[in-house]
């Protein structure tokens, strides 16, 4: 500190504590630019401590203190400066400035008026003052203010921009309002609210053109807040005007389920919902088409069933039904985590093309989309059309009911729903402790089976207890643990399941089989639940068939390559997954051997509702020859796709060869699924390359979905995005979400 205080004597200060409250200061100051504020504030105290006349030391207090919500004390920083000379203006202005961000706009305006009697030409006052008054509507004296701001402001900021267009369009002087929000474009290019409101006026041009324009900009605001209810419906009323009523009607019923019933624009929501849903497209189901159930368990491996070979008793009900139907032996999921594969299920698409192929990550400057436990989450495009959609427009009603919060409707999983239960707030809060149990879940359903649905109807129905936590209700599973002895609870499962894909070395082979025997507990738990869902719907008095699907968006591993959890890699114990069809009217009982894909359901279940025309760029194909006998021959190759960690695609061929390739640089590794169907046996040696086969093979793929990608959806095919607040964040990444 002596040296510092030579410096300062030798710079010319006349006491050498000025210099060395400067010293504070500075630090101060760099610890406010990086929101350090506990350490910003103690240099400040010691600044004034050695200084206590200067002034600004008191206004960076004050900032300090509004920054944590210490409003009162602030206000009594920028009050003694005001009392002074030389920094009243700067005073007044940050007085005003804390009452605007506590939304007591009244009463800042006075505090801007007055620094700007201090300081006429103070352009923060000026700012401040005039987004103050548009915000209050007095569009004209903002006009005046902002008319003052450009004698000394020759580029002002996006928002000063955008509110000064927004005073001008409120007066009806749209070509100048138009100007000045592209003036706020050029200078901020994602501006939110300039991108919504210039979207909205060009919306009300006369030239086609610019109308397409304006639904572009409202397009990339909803892109910035995807969670935003106000967005999501600007949209939807855009694509309603420009005759995309599909798309509209996809957005508008998020909207709707974004926006709280007690608030005063959900009537108006509502009301846009049901003009959306009014021109819809329809035609009558075919004479033929069965009522169609879907069933989906999520987190549940083909192995752990009784249909698929297991030893224990996990699934005796689900093991009837495939004795009476048809067993795919070898079907396989496009992802080994739940919003991609449910989207492969619903769409037809390989994950990167129809793009919920990233899992979660963490984007700046965002905040919570309703309450969801994600920080940030592709959706679904509007424009891709979904099962539940082609079925809608085929005369079905469609109903779903989800418990997790990877398929909730505001990624798009909604899209062609007319009834879509994805309420999570009995779980959401504590993803790492709880779940939504079947139970709630089948009680919603019978609800409204009670309601009696039309025929024919496609109900979606997905169960989340085989997922962890794995805890099973009693007496479930209790078989299966009673011997155990080890420190290990059902509480403590996710926390030990859940560990990125990393290796697991920790688990000593009687923590492994307690697990498994939890896991199983919940399998047959679940199982449980099917049998009673099933016996609901049968005792309907149905006049058409029933089409019964099973099946999961992915599985789970064990330690079988080093590992426990699933998401991370791409080995069969995540990716081989149950699909069982019963439809006696139609299909006899049979085990088909033949490798089937998840991209390959839409395509089945159209063919059978008598659909002819599938969605634009659909990948999968109808399985219908194969559940008849009338073929053998299924997909020559299926693709799964992993993106949490790395990137890495596998190539399931039917001939048994599997290649996993990493497109970040890890080595591939190749199988033999005849010889070795637990992939234990890599047979590429270090650093050799795959056959040029198979590495033909996937990059024609890789070319092909690129292809269709670009045709689908160009230039806007990237997702929107769903981001949530910090704490949300963190605990995600205790739960190791995201990294």
């Amino acid at each position: 500190m002596m040296g510092v205080l030579v410096v300062a004597i030798a710079s010319g200060c006349r006491d050498p504590r000025s210099g060395l409250a400067d010293v504070h200061r500075r630090a101060g100051d760099s610890y406010l630019a990086e929101n350090k504020l506990d350490q910003a504030l103690a240099e400040y105290e010691l600044a004034r401590e050695i200084d206590p006349d200067h002034e600004p030391t008191y206004l960076q207090i004050g900032v300090v203190y509004a920054r944590q919500g210490r409003t009162e004390e602030a206000i009594e920083q920028f009050s003694y400066v005001a009392q002074q000379e030389t920094y009243a203006a700067r005073a007044y202005e940050l007085w005003g400035k804390l009452l605007t961000a506590r939304g007591q706009i009244p009463a800042a305006i006075p505090k801007f008026e007055k620094a700007l009697e201090l300081e006429p030409r103070s352009v923060g006052a000026l700012r401040q003052l005039g987004q103050a008054l548009v915000t209050l509507r007095r569009s004209e004296e903002a006009l005046r203010i902002f008319d003052r701001l450009a004698a000394v402001d020759p580029e002002p900021p996006g928002d000063v921009l955008t509110n000064w267009a927004t005073a001008l369009q409120r007066l009806g002087r749209n070509d100048e309002a138009r100007v000045k929000y592209e003036q706020a474009l050029e200078t901020a290019p994602e501006h939110v609210p300039a991108l919504n409101n210039l979207g909205l006026l060009l919306l009300g041009s006369s030239d086609e053109a610019e109308r397409a324009q304006g639904v572009r900009h409202l397009e990339a605001a909803l892109r910035q807040k995807p969670g935003d209810p106000v967005k999501l419906h600007n949209v939807g009323w855009a694509y309603m005007k420009v005759g995309r009523h599909t798309e509209a009607h996809s957005l508008l019923r998020r909207a709707v389920k974004a926006t709280p019933p007690d608030d005063p624009r959900y009537a108006e929501r509502v009301a846009s919902l049901q003009k959306a849903e009014a021109q819809l497209p329809r035609r009558p189901a075919s004479a033929s088409a069965p009522n169609v159930l879907l069933v989906a368990l999520d987190t549940l491996r083909a192995d752990h069933l009784g249909a698929y070979g297991y030893s224990r008793n996990t699934s005796p009900n689900i093991d009837e039904l495939a004795k009476q139907g048809v067993v795919f032996e070898q079907a396989i999921s496009q992802a080994p985590w739940t919003a991609a594969s449910f989207a492969s299920l619903f769409t037809g698409l390989y994950p990167s093309v129809h793009g919920l192929d990233g899992g979660v990550s963490w984007g700046p400057g965002q905040s919570s989309a309703g309450g969801l436990p994600f920080a940030v989450q592709k959706t679904l495009p509007t424009s891709q059309l979904t099962l539940a959609e082609m079925l809608r427009r085929s005369g079905y009603q469609t109903a779903g009911f989800v418990s997790n919060v990877y398929v909730n409707s505001i990624f798009g999983f909604s899209q062609g729903f007319q009834v879509y239960d994805d309420d999570h707030e009995d779980y959401s809060k504590n993803v790492g402790g709880a779940k939504r149990r079947g139970n709630k879940t089948n009680a919603n359903v019978f609800k409204w089976l009670d309601g009696g649905p039309t025929e024919p109807f496609f109900l979606f129905v997905h169960y989340n207890d085989v997922h962890w936590p794995y805890n099973p209700p009693a007496p479930y599973g209790e078989e299966w643990v009673a011997d155990y002895e080890g420190e290990l609870t059902p509480e403590k499962t996710t926390t030990v399941v859940e560990r990125q894909g990393k290796q697991v070395d920790d688990l000593s082979p009687e923590d492994l089989a307690y697990l498994i025997g939890l896991y199983d507990g919940e399998i047959a738990y679940t199982d449980s639940l099917v049998a009673s869902l099933l016996e609901r719907v049968r005792g309907l008095d149905l006049e058409r068939d029933l089409l019964i699907v099973v099946t999961s968006d992915h599985g789970e591993e064990f330690l079988e390559h080093g590992s426990t959890s699933h998401g991370y890699t791409l080995f069969e114990e995540q990716v081989h997954v149950p699909l069982i069809v019963h439809y006696p009217s139609r299909l006899k009982p049979l085990r088909v051997p033949a490798q089937v894909r998840h991209i390959d359901v839409l395509p089945t279940l159209l063919e059978w509702a008598g659909v002819e025309e599938l969605p634009p760029g659909v990948q999968g194909q109808s399985l219908v020859a194969l559940a008849e006998g009338r073929t053998t021959s299924g997909p020559g190759v299926a693709i799964s796709e992993a993106t949490y960690v790395g990137e890495r695609k596998a190539l399931r061929r039917a001939d048994g060869l599997k290649l996993i390739r990493s497109l970040t640089g890890d080595p591939d590794q190749l199988f033999d699924l005849q010889k070795d169907p637990g992939e234990q046996e890599n047979l590429l040696a270090a650093g050799e390359a795959p056959p040029d086969p198979l590495v033909d093979e996937l990059a024609d793929w890789l070319l092909t979905s690129k292809e269709i990608r670009e045709g689908l959806f160009g230039d806007e095919g990237v997702p929107q995005e769903v981001v949530l607040d910090t704490q949300t964040r963190d605990q995600l990444e205790a739960l190791g979400y995201i990294q």
